[in-house]
C-alpha cells in the first residue's frame, strides 16, 4: 500500500478483485490489523483472500445472519453465535448496527 490508498481503491484494482465493492472482504480478512476501515497506512501488507478458508463464510447478496445460521448449523436461531463472533467487524462496517454486507468474511464458530 502507498500513501493515498484506501480499501475501496485497492479492491478496485484489476490485480486484486477488480470491484470496489469487495473492499469489505479486504477489511474482514485483515481485521486483526485494521481497526478502522477508513484508516489504513502506507507500507502495510494486507492479505488478499481468493478462496474461502475453513471456519469462515463469505456473505452473498441477500444473506441474513439467520439464513447463514440455517445453512451452517441447520438452526436459524443460532445467528447470535455468528453475530457474537463477528460483532466488532459487523459494527465497524455497518456503523454500529447489526447489518452484514456482501463480501464480508464471517468467522463461523464451531457448534
Amino acid at each position: 500500500m502507498v500513501r493515498g490508498d484506501y480499501l475501496w481503491k485497492i479492491a478496485k484494482k484489476p490485480e486484486i478483485y477488480g470491484d470496489p465493492y469487495t473492499w469489505v472482504r479486504l477489511y474482514t480478512a485483515n481485521k486483526d490489523r485494521i481497526r478502522n476501515p477508513d484508516l489504513i497506512y502506507p507500507n502495510w501488507v494486507l492479505g488478499v483472500p481468493r478462496n474461502q478458508a475453513p471456519g469462515t463464510y463469505w456473505v452473498k447478496r441477500g444473506d441474513r445472519m439467520r439464513t447463514i445460521a440455517q445453512e451452517v448449523y441447520g438452526d436459524p436461531s443460532q445467528w447470535t453465535k455468528i453475530y457474537r463472533a463477528n460483532r466488532d467487524v459487523i459494527e465497524a462496517v455497518s456503523g454500529g448496527r447489526r447489518v452484514i454486507y456482501p463480501n464480508m468474511i464471517l468467522t463461523i464458530p464451531q457448534n
